[in-house]
């Protein structure tokens, strides 16, 4: 296994780490997601991470690789802060986004200890672990607080130890993540789904690939007459008696070859319990980066 060879197996361990940390947040955005879903899908993700770490680790140990390959990899594809210290706690190197973070250049940075960025308790207790992690020759996760602008945050922090074969030290990859930010993102959503619910209207979000329900509000399961896991198990179509599924494509159609931005129509809904009423359906497709295009429907019930 050669340097880049390792640096990818680093990146993807991260990669995993920041994965599993995530699964919270797309589980308040959808919750059609079930919790065994969830589970295995995290289970997963941390069986991947602990062959990875095992395998790289072993041979980053033993083999070493140079300080230089690592770091620039890291510094071009890691998306989160990272940071290279000496076996004596000393600060090697950072990526912008630590620098950034606390207010320090990479040459600023050089050369200094935690005890230039933290107060002494968190020093203390950083340098600890970092004298764990070396010495036992194992990478570590750690949930703790740190300082910044005035502000204390808790952070996930991954430790690696390896073997640098051009000086012949060992050293420490570190790479943390915010929980605070992953904490705040949680709590918008929250606050997003809690204002949707005191809507009066209708609303539902469902995929564009099999047009599933993804998300109802309260006032959309009321109207309908259904609970969660049964909406989620359907389609519009299901509860549009007078659509078709070729009808219903037909439909969003324009939406879908980008022609409109937004289809408004009157239809029939159907109940659970077999009864119509009619709504005004506001439609459109939304496109999020890096996530599959969703359509978001208004319904609002017609007199």
């Amino acid at each position: 296994m050669n340097s880049k060879e390792i640096t990818q197996n680093l990146l993807w361990l991260v990669y995993g780490m920041l994965a599993i940390t995530l699964f919270h947040l797309v589980y308040v955005f959808m919750p059609s997601l079930t919790l065994a879903f969830m589970t295995n899908m995290a289970a997963m993700f941390f069986f991947l991470v602990w062959i990875l770490k095992k395998r790289t680790v072993k041979v980053a140990l033993e083999q070493g690789f140079n300080i230089e390959d690592l770091f620039s990899g890291i510094e071009s594809a890691l998306p989160t802060k990272a940071f290279l210290k000496d076996e004596n706690s000393r600060y090697l190197a950072c990526n912008p986004a630590f620098a950034q973070e606390f207010g320090i250049t990479g040459e600023q940075l050089l050369g200094k200890t935690d005890f230039d960025l933290f107060p002494a308790e968190l020093a203390n207790k950083y340098q600890q672990d970092d004298r764990e992690v070396i010495a036992k020759k194992r990478v570590a996760i750690f949930t703790e607080t740190f300082t910044s602008a005035g502000q204390t945050k808790s952070a996930q922090t991954i430790k690696i130890p390896f073997l640098d074969h051009t000086s012949g030290k060992h050293l420490m990859l570190g790479i943390f993540f915010d929980l605070t930010e992953m904490d705040n993102a949680v709590h918008s959503a929250n606050e997003f789904k809690m204002t949707l619910d005191l809507l009066d209207e209708g609303v539902y979000i469902f995929s564009s690939k099999d047009y599933k329900v993804c998300y109802a509000n309260k006032s959309g399961q009321q109207q309908l007459g259904y609970n969660p896991e049964e909406l989620y198990r359907l389609t519009p179509y299901d509860f549009k008696p007078e659509f078709t599924a070729r009808k219903f494509l037909d439909l969003v159609a324009p939406l879908l070859n980008h022609e409109k931005t937004s289809i408004i129509f009157d239809t029939l809904h159907q109940r659970k319990d077999g009864r119509c009423f009619k709504v005004r359906i506001k439609l459109q497709l939304i496109h999020l980066g890096g996530i599959e295009a969703q359509f978001i429907a208004i319904a609002t019930p017609i007199a």
